[in-house]
């Protein structure tokens, strides 16, 4: 049981961690969007794109439509207009010929790839307008925060 300090505290952390993280995202989605429209993808293309690229195995389009919130036929158009621009691939499922798995093409996992630059670049433009001292301060904290985490491992110690 936390008591009333421990709580603020930890209300103050989590809106600041909100705001710190809002702030990444913001540069994030602009940079994102601009991409999207370099490529001429529409926003639920996108989505698609998205799933289906980081997806370890193809999917079915039906599971696409249900993770995306999307209806079947919806779902099934924003892959065609992917196939068209030779994002994703559509296959024949050996076990049921009833269903088309989608996968991303090279293409397609190269713009999925470039959303983690873009989360790279937008943390490198905040973390180049902070002060070295609050840079630092913020490196470390980080790392002491991390380290409590029981899925974190230092990447600099593998």
């Amino acid at each position: 049981m936390t008591d009333a300090a421990t709580t603020s505290r930890i209300d103050a952390l989590v809106a600041r961690l909100e705001e710190f993280l809002g702030t990444l995202r913001t540069v994030v989605d602009n940079d994102a969007l601009d991409r999207i429209a370099d490529v001429g993808l529409h926003f639920s293309e996108a989505r698609v794109l998205l799933l289906v690229g980081e997806s370890p195995k193809p999917l079915p389009i039906g599971q696409i439509a249900e993770r995306l919130d999307l209806s079947v036929a919806a779902a099934g158009r924003n892959v065609d207009h992917l196939v068209r621009k030779g994002l994703v691939r559509r296959v024949e499922c050996a076990e049921d010929r009833r269903v088309r798995l989608v996968s991303a093409t090279a293409e397609g996992l190269g713009h999925v790839t470039g959303k983690r630059d873009i989360w790279r670049g937008a943390m490198r433009t905040v973390a180049e307008r902070l002060p070295a001292d609050v840079a630092a301060d913020l490196e470390s904290a980080l790392g002491a925060a991390l380290s409590h985490h029981p899925t974190y491992h230092r990447k600099d110690t593998e």
